[in-house]
């Protein structure tokens, strides 16, 4: 493979893992949507007395972070989707909630087929891997919840890329939003200047404590704090030293599993290339956790996530 491509590939790969990061950044309340629709067709949405159509010029691209050091086997602690509007030129983020309870394909340990549950999104991923298809059966789920809206590709990563961004950007300091890192060290309360660096950046992003209720929440307000900077970052360590970002690139990509092509990823880049982040760039789906029999449970609020769903994803009839 000549360089040129090596390299484009390589870019538009870490545009998808930094996105695939960006976890919390709260929605904008919507109006209450109404929608008379077949379920199994997105093509079409009637509002209001309006029709709307699904936006043929977007590109969805599934973005998960795996639970693991090794190989990309186990849940998704985080999934987002990254939206790619090829006329508007406009890049978005929705942030979907790894709890959120939604109909999953499930399979045995040997790959059988056991049927459909109302499971965690995020047990989708370790679901399709016993049967060599995890990030199909995942982006399956995924397209459901948001009213069957086409998803055709995916990038999945492990923990091991965390490090790897902090040596990319250098280190940061930033105040604790609140007391959940306290858990781990009483000095850790809100206020607290925490040094973000490549040996805490993994406890900075990745800890909440299990044994309190709904902790997650906490944890992707941190995280929207630091890739805030990130993405503040970024363009400028590349201006000044693109050798070297390239070659940490490289190293993230060696824990990547997806299904993109090397044209397509050009494609991509190229697109991002000439794309700006919408304002705002990230959304959220609002709904209520409940603690269930094992595990706490995110239900989206089904009338908002709807008018989320036409907001991203659809065009009004002119």
């Amino acid at each position: 493979m000549n360089k040129t491509i090596n390299k484009v590939v390589i870019a538009i790969m870490a545009l998808l893992i930094v996105a695939g990061l960006f976890l919390f950044i709260n929605g904008n309340p919507e109006e209450v949507v109404i929608i008379d629709n077949d379920d199994n067709d997105y093509h079409t949405l009637e509002y209001n007395g309006e029709t709307y159509y699904y936006n043929t010029d977007i590109i969805s691209i599934l973005l998960m972070g795996i639970d693991t050091n090794e190989g990309v086997y186990g849940q998704s602690d985080h999934m987002s989707l990254l939206i790619i509007d090829r006329r508007s030129k406009e890049i978005k983020l929705l942030a979907i909630p790894r709890e959120t309870i939604t109909e999953i394909e499930m399979y045995g340990d040997d790959g059988s087929y056991l049927g459909l549950s109302d499971n965690h999104l995020g047990l989708a991923y370790p679901n399709g891997y016993k049967a060599g298809k995890a990030g199909i059966v995942t982006m399956e789920a995924t397209s459901k919840l948001l009213l069957n809206i086409p998803i055709i590709y995916y990038v999945a990563t492990n923990m091991n890329v965390m490090p790897m961004l902090a040596e990319i950007v250098g280190d940061v300091d930033i105040e604790l939003p609140d007391d959940s890192l306290a858990y781990r060290n009483p000095e850790w309360v809100k206020g607290y200047i925490f040094n973000v660096n490549k040996d805490t950046i993994e406890i900075y992003l990745r800890s909440r404590n299990i044994y309190d209720d709904f902790t997650n929440k906490n944890r992707m307000l941190r995280q929207n704090l630091y890739l805030n900077w990130f993405f503040d970052n970024i363009n400028s360590i590349n201006e000044e030293d693109e050798s070297f970002l390239l070659a940490k690139l490289e190293e993230i990509l060696e824990n990547c599993e997806t299904n993109l092509s090397w044209d397509e990823a050009e494609t991509f880049y190229e697109l991002a290339m000439d794309s700006m982040r919408s304002d705002p760039f990230a959304y959220s789906i609002s709904g209520r956790y409940a603690i269930g029999q094992f595990y706490e449970d995110f239900y989206p609020n089904e009338e908002d996530l709807l008018s989320l769903i036409i907001k991203l994803f659809y065009v009004k009839e002119i």
